[in-house]
């Protein structure tokens, strides 16, 4: 795979992309970064030079009228997923990744498609398992600040399929709960008055 050189207008979208639109602060200072600093990262496309990562990248080089970026082409892109197979922890880092890639979270979707928020649906097998795992996420990310012994438990019994979402939650909301709940009888009268005095 090496970097070539190609008119930015040769190139296609993905289909999933969303643009961003102008007037958009972050898209506005990513400009700005890419005028002073040129381009980092090269684009990766498909033999059919449509993008696969890339998509903003592109458009802010158009948006700039660059003549030439680089780009590296992936050949024989080759590989199936089986959904239906996929572990938890793995479909969580999916969901980090719609997150991150398409500022795709449980309560915005403002820069997502269409066509990226029903991929993401029909990945995590509708709304309400959608919901479960974002809940999950959450949960998850407390439980592993409090403890990573059971932090790493939980995800091998989600993994090996031995507890569902719904009872993982269950059981990671019992340990934050018993983690969270105040004990009195370890602190002196002192102490409590200065509690009390907060």
């Amino acid at each position: 795979m090496e970097v070539q050189r190609i008119n930015p207008l040769e190139l296609s979208f993905n289909p999933i992309y969303s643009s961003y639109k102008s007037v958009d602060w972050d898209y506005s200072n990513f400009l700005n970064n890419l005028s002073v600093y040129g381009q980092q990262k090269p684009i990766i496309v498909d033999e059919d030079l449509c993008v696969l990562d890339g998509n903003k990248r592109l458009q802010a080089l158009i948006d700039l009228n660059i003549q030439a970026v680089e780009i590296i082409i992936i050949e024989e892109l080759n590989f199936k997923v089986d959904i239906c197979n996929l572990k938890p922890s793995e479909k969580i880092i999916i969901l980090e990744l719609f997150e991150e890639k398409y500022s795709l979270s449980q309560y915005s979707s403002k820069n997502a498609s269409i066509a990226v928020k029903a991929i993401r649906t029909i990945l995590f097998g509708g709304v309400k398992h959608l919901r479960e795992y974002y809940e999950l996420k959450k949960m998850l990310i407390e439980l592993h600040k409090l403890n990573t012994l059971l932090f790493n438990q939980i995800i091998n019994q989600l993994d090996s399929f031995e507890i569902s979402i719904p009872e993982a939650i269950y059981e990671i909301k019992k340990i934050i709960n018993k983690n969270s709940s105040f004990d009195f009888r370890v602190f002196s009268l002192k102490q409590l008055d200065i509690l009390r005095a907060a």
